[in-house]
């Protein structure tokens, strides 16, 4: 007892214990908004501060200034409504709970999804004009969730930014009818989307692309200039991914763009799909943290032997991690690990140690400031989850080998610079954490997978241990191949020979994850914990 007051004294000193604390307050407070147990959360809130407050005035009133404890509460309540102010709760349709005759036109906001089964785009939708039944209907802040039937495949192409003439049906989202079933409506109303709307590909017409050159003539110069911004990041993607297509055909390709650009860039087939599910290699299809971390630490390692500023080294993987962020769209998961790796160049550029475990609470505390409805993004918690749990075990482990590195780092001292490089791979800490690390991550990761996809993939870590230096490889030359594409003459020299090299890697990756997948028991159905 005597060890744990002594400890909560130095509360001041202790960065990381700080950091988790208020990060767990102001998340605390965003639950408590999007939960639909509301009022049990405050009500147990306020009785754990007010417990905390008797504590300290009875029993250790020097412990813990009241100042301290009451700054914990208003996080709590900054998260909630900070939560609130974010949340639509109205929009210019909450009046209408269904209506045929709509005419919409608008912004396509997120990437088109096409589902080759039902024939339908799936896509967020900004209008800016409206009318019902003929007659002109005002709109001035409104999200829509569109399903666009391709009957014969009349429509092609279509992308991000793109601004469309939709006529169709307005709906309101079904509310789940028991309390276990998925509540489609909740779902779709916490990313700000009130209605949906269905289009038949006949009601459909595309007017123009967003340029640059006319933001001039738009009202919101702003917006629309993120806007093209994203839309040309995205034309970009989808070019590379054409010059790629000349030498790495389906479904090579498909696996280079999900675990190059992420999930949105190539739609894979089915089967491919289905065989990466079964085998626990699903996330390699997503461009996730472990992408940003793998061509951060291949590029540094690259500049490594320009003899060039310290400097300019780590603002050069500042450069390489902002573009690789934007033109992957942004996804949580992509976002947690830019701010965390920002945050340690930052810190090395100003010579600052950085702590693992407070980067990864401040990154998600300033994530969750300016976009908190990612608190319920699956792919957030898991890649949050993840790294935590890296940062805490992986050290631990590597620590009881630190005499075996040292021993291993004292013979090849003298080797040259290039030969030394190559045989840091080979050293007891690489060959450690190549095989720790996929156990750490499924292990943290597997008790919300099974929460909400009710599914253990039984051969998981085996896997991942045998395709994570592969995904590396992937991922920095992926990367770095689209500086090629667009430079003349020389992509067309280095393109075929970058592509060669991907396709070979990506076949071992596909063998790795079809022989897991076609073992007995590959997937486990379980019951949420």
């Amino acid at each position: 007892m005597a060890d744990f007051i002594n400890y909560f004294y130095k509360l001041k000193e202790n960065k990381p214990l700080l950091c988790v604390l208020f990060f767990t307050f102001y998340s605390l407070g965003l639950i408590a908004f999007y939960s639909q147990y509301r009022n049990i959360i405050f009500l147990f809130v306020g009785l754990f501060f007010a417990l905390i407050f008797l504590f300290l005035k009875f029993k250790f009133k020097n412990l813990i200034s009241p100042i301290f404890i009451s700054s914990l509460f208003l996080l709590f309540l900054i998260g909630f409504f900070i939560a609130k102010i974010n949340f639509v709760s109205i929009d210019d349709f909450s009046n209408i709970e269904f209506m045929k005759d709509v005419q919409l036109k608008g912004y396509i906001k997120t990437i088109p999804k096409f589902n080759p089964n039902s024939k339908l785009y799936k896509f967020e939708f900004e209008p800016d004009f409206s009318k019902i039944n003929g007659v002109d209907y005002p709109i001035y802040n409104s999200r829509l969730l569109v399903s666009l039937k391709n009957n014969e495949e009349k429509i092609d192409n279509l992308k991000y930014g793109d601004y469309v003439s939709l006529s169709g049906i307005l709906s309101t989202p079904k509310i789940s009818s028991n309390p276990s079933e998925f509540n489609y409506q909740k779902f779709l109303n916490n990313k700000g989307i009130l209605k949906t709307f269905y289009v038949k590909s006949e009601n459909f017409n595309f007017i123009y692309s967003p340029d640059f050159k006319t933001i001039n003539k738009k009202d919101n110069k702003f917006e629309y200039f993120n806007l093209c911004l994203i839309r040309k990041m995205h034309d970009i993607r989808d070019e590379v991914i054409l010059k790629h297509s000349k030498y790495i055909k389906s479904p090579m390709l498909e696996i280079l763009g999900g675990v190059v650009f992420g999930d949105d860039a190539v739609n894979p087939p089915d089967e491919i799909k289905g065989s990466f599910i079964n085998s626990g290699l699903l996330h390699l299809l997503a461009a996730s943290g472990l992408n940003v971390a793998l061509i951060l630490s291949m590029w540094l390692c690259f500049v490594y032997f320009i003899n060039i500023p310290y400097r300019f080294k780590i603002l050069s993987g500042i450069f390489i991690i902002f573009l690789y962020t934007l033109m992957t769209g942004f996804p949580p998961s992509i976002v947690r690990a830019s701010v965390m790796l920002l945050l340690i160049l930052i810190g090395k550029l100003i010579y600052r140690d950085a702590n693992g475990v407070s980067l990864i609470f401040v990154a998600g505390l300033l994530i969750l400031f300016f976009k908190p409805e990612f608190i319920l993004d699956v792919g957030f918690q898991l890649s949050f989850l993840v790294t935590l749990g890296l940062i805490v075990c992986i050290p631990c482990v590597t620590h009881l080998f630190s005499n075996l590195n040292k021993n291993y780092l004292r013979k090849i001292k003298n080797f040259p610079k290039i030969i030394k490089s190559f045989l840091l791979i080979f050293s007891p800490i690489s060959i450690l954490c190549c095989l720790l690390v996929p156990f750490v991550a499924q292990l943290w990761a597997g008790p919300l997978q099974a929460y909400y996809f009710n599914t253990v993939s039984s051969y998981s870590i085996l896997a991942n241990i045998a395709v994570v230096p592969f995904i590396g490889i992937v991922s920095f030359l992926g990367f770095i191949s689209t500086a090629f594409c667009f430079i003349p003459f020389i992509s067309d020299i280095f393109l075929p020979i970058f592509d060669f090299i991907l396709n070979f890697i990506i076949q071992i990756v596909l063998f790795v994850s079809n022989f897991f997948s076609s073992l007995p028991n590959s997937i486990l159905k379980v019951s949420s914990p």
